[in-house]
Formats: structure tokens, C-alpha cells, sequence
């Protein structure tokens, strides 16, 4: 976690009817993410050298809003992980999106971290276990497969 996100988490813990749901690689096709740029350059046929060192638990977006919906609806309160069940790279989620869509997967190359010269520091790992939010608001996100089938650009 970002210095950013743990000052917000910090400010949303002094009111005491608060929830914060943590998440993990949110994408869809509403608005700018990963997954509508690495689309974009798959239709353009480009080659896309994706890390494959860092894991997450990517989230279809509609599944945390479904999630923020039913937290407030019930007054859930309190600090849950939020995310897709899945704990995979991002080199294999790209594969798993460029073959969910049609395109070639040989145009998605494994590179690692310190080979992608990223300006902002990522963790390794920022997978998440949601079980327990899962059971709270009776709700499972799904999973990449049928996330990515789900988006359609």
C-alpha cells in the first residue's frame, strides 16, 4: 500500500462508522485502466512487455461496486479486503485478457520489475484473501476468466 492510500485508510478509522475496502488491480472497460491499454495496444498489434513479478488479485470493477453497494446498504463497518480471488501476475493476467479477447498471447512477453524502470515502487505482492468479505455481504467477485469475458470494449 501507497503512502496516499494508508493516509486515507488513517483518516476513514477515525469515524467509527466507517468501512474501507482495500482492492487489488481494478479494471473494466468504463473508464482508463490497465486492461483498456493493454486492449488498445494488442488491437494495434504492439507487443507489450508486462512484469511478471509482481502478483495481485485482479478485480472486475462492477464487484467492488456491487461490494461498496452492499457494505452501505447494510452498515457494514469496519476494514475488509476487497478483491478478485485470484492471486496471479500481471503478465499472466494480460495473457488471460489478450486470449479472452482474441488477440495473439505471443504479443505479451514476460519482463521483470527492475527490467520495466517503473516510477512508482510496487510491491511484489498485493494479493488479497476476500473470503471473509465474501461471506459478510453473501457476494463472491468473480474470477479473471469470467471478468474478462464480461468486459467487452
Amino acid at each position: 500500500m501507497g503512502p496516499r492510500s494508508a493516509r486515507s485508510e488513517q483518516a476513514a478509522k477515525i469515524h467509527t462508522k466507517s468501512a474501507i475496502l482495500r482492492s487489488s488491480v481494478i479494471y473494466g472497460t468504463s473508464s482508463e485502466n490497465f486492461l483498456t491499454w493493454a486492449l488498445t495496444e494488442l488491437r494495434d498489434a504492439r507487443v507489450l512487455n508486462i512484469v511478471d513479478d509482481q502478483i495481485g488479485s485482479p478485480t472486475y470493477a462492477p464487484d467492488i461496486a456491487e461490494a461498496c453497494l452492499r457494505v452501505s446498504q447494510r452498515g457494514i463497518t469496519g476494514l475488509f479486503h476487497a478483491a478478485g480471488p485470484e492471486s496471479i501476475s500481471r503478465y499472466e493476467f494480460t495473457k488471460r485478457l489478450a486470449k479472452a479477447h482474441g488477440h495473439d498471447t505471443e504479443a505479451v512477453n514476460a519482463i521483470s520489475t527492475a527490467e520495466a524502470g517503473q516510477q512508482a515502487t510496487r510491491p511484489d505482492n498485493s494479493a488479497l484473501d476476500s473470503t471473509n468479505l465474501y461471506d459478510i455481504i453473501d457476494y463472491e467477485f468473480r474470477d479473471c476468466k469470467s471478468g474478462l469475458e464480461a468486459c467487452s470494449p
